[in-house]
Order: structure tokens, then C-alpha cells, then sequence
């Protein structure tokens, strides 16, 4: 019998494919490699496919053997692409700043890494720090699988930035390598590398982190978002949260957002959709307004949607209802906070 997809620690398939071109490219035999650490290849094809995080470990351990360079998997950053990471990829490149891109990476990561790292994304004294650490009880990973991440990470900010863009900081958990191999990371970071840490992270300036991305497309980054919660509430029909936001988002116009209303659309009682959101240490007032906040702030950033509009689409009955929830999550109106973006 075939484990459920959340029954174990599991990465998006096409997460993964970043390592067969890198490897193929390099004139490995990528099949090979996968199949010796026991992962079809196949699965590489399908977007909604999944290994389980035991077999990425494995695939780590044979690449370093098979490949011999140390620093293999910082190679990872010349071969991404928006498709390895589902819509999540394509919604990072339409965020309006690396602040709104990283947000959005964490809000969403389980399309990644499905009871894995941990990620988290805060403002610090001494700028913006990304950070993911693994839970106490998990399988020893191989000590490559942060540069993994971490490369990758970087090129998707320089692919955003532009290539000088050069983080503050980097802390890997892998010990300090061998001086040969300890000139490659410095010349892919370009900063200063911290080695045997308890975590993987990246300390980001804020000027580099919140300035305005000319690529930003709020309407294109608020699709790929809904596409992320069609995935992640069809992989895991008890994932109530997912589904919770989708039924709110399809029901915003029309105004019926009360909780009854959501139950009703789920073919659950009232009850039962308390108790499935208490057991996720939430309540539907949390996600409602959770959901209504991020919209809003999307909206705002998109010049082209009046308050009117904004009133109408997130499901309140007028402007003045609008504006004063919007009020209490930024401390500013919609119209002045717009005006702040446009400076």
C-alpha cells in the first residue's frame, strides 16, 4: 500500500529536476544517479509528483560519491528554473520585491518540502534573514542538502535583483571545508560563510530586500497563489486550512464569507469546521482575515484596482468596512499606503 503524500517527509519532484541537468550538463549519467539512490526518473516529468525526503538524501550521498567535487551542489544555480518550483516559482518571479517574494516562499513552502525544514523569514537589527532549520526528529540529512537550498535560493534572488545582488551573511550547518574547496563558496556567495551552524540562512540588507521589482505583476503572483492552494488542499484533503482559504477567495464577491456559509461549500457542518481548524491552532475569523489581509496588500500594490474594486472583490459590504480593517493591519488607508508604494 502506497503511503499517503503527507504520511512522510516529501519535496516536489520538480524540485529535484534542478540536479538531473546539472548533472547532465556536467556529463553525468542523471539516470543513473537517480536510480542508484532509488528514484524513478520518470517522476521527473510529472509537476505534481513527489519524493520522499529519505531518497534526497540518498541522491546527495550518491552525487558527491559519483560526481567526487565537494561543492557540486552549488552548480545547482545555473540550471533554475520558475517551473522546479510548481507556481511557486512563477509567483516569486511576479512578487512585487524580495520582501513580498520571500513571504510568499514561506507562506507556501509545503509545495517544496512537505513536513521538512522549516522555514521562516523575519526583520532583524541588522537586516532581513531567511532561515530554515530541520526538527529534532528528522532523518540525518547529508551535509551538501543547505548548499543545496541556499544556491538556489541566491540565483532566484539574483535572477530578481540582478546577478551583483550578494547577501550579508550566509550560515551553513556543514563543516568547514577542505581551503580548495572553501574558495568555492566564497566566489558563489561573494560575502563571508559560516560553517558548522544549526541552521541554513541568508542575513539580506532591507534596501535590497523591499526595493520595488520591475518585474512585479500582482495579478499574475495572486494566481499563481490560488493555483498553490488548489495543489496543496487536493494533496491533502484533511489540509482544512488550504481549503478553508480556497472556498473564501471563490466566495469574496459574492460576500457570503461567514463561516456557516464556508461549511455549507465544504458539505461540512459549522461544528465540524470549528473543530478542524482548532485541531490546526487556528479559527475561521483568523483565516478569513489572514486571507482578506494578504489580498489587500496585493491589491494596493496594483494601481489598476480601485478601493471600490478592492471593497467589492475581498467581500465587504462598503469602503468605510474596507478601510478600516485595512487601517488596523498597516496603520494607514488603502489610499495612503498606495501612495506610500508609489513613491
Amino acid at each position: 500500500m502506497t503511503d499517503h503524500p503527507l504520511a512522510v517527509p516529501s519535496m516536489l519532484a520538480s524540485s529535484v529536476l534542478i540536479a538531473w541537468n546539472a548533472l547532465t550538463a556536467n556529463g553525468f549519467d542523471a539516470d543513473a544517479v537517480f536510480v542508484e539512490a532509488g528514484m524513478d526518473p520518470a517522476r521527473l516529468a510529472d509537476s505534481n509528483a513527489r519524493y520522499a525526503a529519505t531518497s534526497i538524501t540518498r541522491l546527495h550521498e550518491v552525487i558527491m560519491r559519483v560526481t567526487g567535487n565537494p561543492t557540486f551542489m552549488l552548480k545547482l544555480a545555473e540550471f533554475w528554473h520558475p517551473s522546479h518550483l510548481h507556481a511557486l516559482g512563477y509567483g516569486w518571479l511576479a512578487s512585487t520585491s524580495l520582501k513580498d517574494a520571500f513571504q510568499r516562499l514561506v507562506r507556501y513552502y509545503d509545495i517544496v518540502a512537505i513536513k521538512a525544514e522549516r522555514v521562516a523569514f523575519e526583520q532583524t537589527a541588522k537586516g532581513y534573514v531567511f532561515k530554515a532549520v530541520l526538527p529534532a526528529d528528522f532523518h540525518p540529512v547529508h551535509e551538501s542538502e543547505g548548499d543545496s537550498i541556499l544556491s538556489v535560493l541566491l540565483a532566484m534572488c539574483r535572477i530578481s535583483r540582478g546577478d551583483g545582488f550578494t547577501p550579508i551573511l550566509v550560515r551553513l550547518s556543514r563543516p568547514e571545508p577542505e581551503p580548495t574547496c572553501l574558495v568555492d563558496y566564497h566566489r558563489f556567495f561573494r560575502t563571508k560563510v559560516e560553517f558548522g551552524c544549526n541552521e541554513w540562512s541568508l542575513l539580506l540588507s532591507a534596501s535590497d530586500v523591499e526595493a520595488e521589482l520591475p518585474t512585479g505583476n500582482t495579478t499574475l503572483a495572486r494566481a499563481c497563489d490560488r493555483i498553490i492552494d488548489t495543489y496543496l488542499a487536493a494533496l491533502d484533503q484533511n489540509h482544512v486550512i488550504n481549503q478553508v482559504r480556497l472556498k473564501i477567495v471563490e466566495s469574496m464577491p459574492s460576500g457570503r464569507v461567514h463561516e456557516d456559509d464556508i461549511a455549507k461549500l465544504m458539505e461540512i457542518g459549522t461544528g465540524e469546521l470549528q473543530h478542524k481548524l482548532k485541531s490546526k491552532g487556528t479559527t475561521f475569523k483568523s483565516v478569513l482575515d489572514e486571507t482578506r489581509k494578504e489580498l489587500a496588500l496585493s491589491y494596493v500594490k496594483d494601481r489598476h484596482t480601485t478601493v471600490n474594486e478592492m471593497t467589492y472583490l475581498l467581500g465587504y459590504s462598503d469602503p468605510a468596512n474596507f478601510s478600516r480593517a485595512y487601517r488596523r493591519w498597516t496603520g494607514a488607508s488603502p489610499t495612503a499606503d498606495r501612495a506610500r508604494v508609489a513613491v
